[in-house]
């Protein structure tokens, strides 16, 4: 057994303790106060130093090198994902079992508590995918780890999609006031919301879209803005997208840059915050919920917002749909993503101006 070269220290907030080997050094912490703080922090040094040398780690020694590996691939909004899967779900039931005696019962019954637990079918299968990615990483390292094929997902049914009514959308497209500090004002990201309308586009899409991704009726999403702040390329390989604008995304786009020429706001970001700087992803989901409530309009999620797109173009083909919206080939917004051209673009585009004519009329 490998011991402990240092001991855990509390700098005021948290226990901490530095540790290295094989020229790796790593750093463990807990939040518990007093010595199970001290104790626990050491105990996570102790295990990942014990891993290290073995070909048949502990789980919560695995769980700590997968989740090293995986700082560098998915940000802190992976990482936030895995953390919160580890905590509250993987490592309370497995602890310091052994890799090898961990079985598949074991990874179902840890599905089968989330689902006990009233967790959603999709948050349910996010530990699964979460398990199987881990297992991924244990064969790269030759550790033992079970088949894991025939997990089964339960949980909760799923929420009822809520889209926004024809007299709300209406509302959105006429009415560009909202309250700031008790006083009506123009709302300062009405356009973000019409776009978001038009095009189903994401919270973090529209915070990151500048003005040289534009280029003349078509717009690409090179970037996305999560709730970190942090810049990414979107939430996964079909987010990073070019599409054909309709003739209403145009007239939003305009009147935005028109509205920053009033403002004199001189910025590179199409949807700025007030001062020209990158948009608080969170910050726009606080004005819409302010927009909303203002205007007397149910509450929605400003992510619902792209159901209320994709339920406006019901009937444009699976594929245009798919490529719009940027969703994943196993994501069921139609059917399957099939390859575009330009006049797959052109229909899009015309079929999303019919759409929103008729709402608005």
């Amino acid at each position: 057994m490998t011991g402990l070269t240092s001991i855990a220290k509390f700098d005021g907030k948290r226990w901490k303790i530095n540790v290295q080997k094989n020229g790796v050094r790593r750093s463990f912490y807990s939040a518990s106060p007093g010595r199970k703080g001290k104790a626990e922090a050491e105990s996570k040094a102790r295990d990942w130093l014990e891993g290290q040398s073995e070909t048949d780690p502990t789980f919560s020694a695995a769980w700590e090198q997968f989740l090293e590996s995986r700082k560098q691939k998915v940000g802190t909004s992976g990482q936030d994902g895995d953390r919160w899967a580890g905590q509250y779900y993987l490592l309370p039931a497995l602890g310091k079992k052994k890799l090898s005696r961990i079985t598949v019962q074991d990874w179902q019954d840890i599905l089968d508590k989330a689902a006990k637990d009233g967790k959603a079918k999709a948050t349910i299968s996010d530990i699964k995918t979460r398990i199987t990615t881990f297992r991924k990483f244990c064969l790269k390292k030759r550790w033992p780890c079970e088949n894991l094929e025939l997990l089964e997902v339960g949980g909760a049914p799923k929420k009822e999609k809520r889209i926004l009514s024809q007299e709300d959308i209406k509302t959105i497209f006429s009415d560009s006031e909202t309250t700031w500090y008790q006083k009506p004002v123009r709302d300062p990201w009405w356009n973000a919301y019409r776009l978001a309308i038009v095009l189903g586009y994401r919270r973090g899409e529209v915070c990151g879209f500048k003005w040289e991704d534009l280029d003349g009726e078509w717009l690409e999403m090179n970037r996305s803005i999560n709730k970190w702040q942090e810049i990414t390329p979107g939430k996964n390989a079909n987010a990073h997208r070019k599409v054909q604008l309709p003739r209403l995304a145009v007239e939003i786009l305009n009147d935005q840059k028109a509205y920053l020429k009033s403002e004199g706001i001189i910025t590179p970001w199409i949807f700025p915050d007030e001062y020209g700087k990158q948009m608080d992803s969170n910050n726009l989901y606080h004005a819409w919920e302010r927009y909303l409530k203002y205007h007397g309009i149910d509450h929605i999620s400003f992510h619902e917002i792209r159901h209320t797109m994709i339920s406006l173009s019901k009937k444009l083909p699976r594929e245009l749909v798919k490529a719009v919206v940027g969703h994943s080939e196993d994501m069921d917004t139609f059917g399957v993503y099939g390859h575009m051209s330009p006049e797959d673009y052109d229909e899009a585009a015309d079929a999303l101006d019919a759409a929103m004519a008729k709402v608005l009329a």
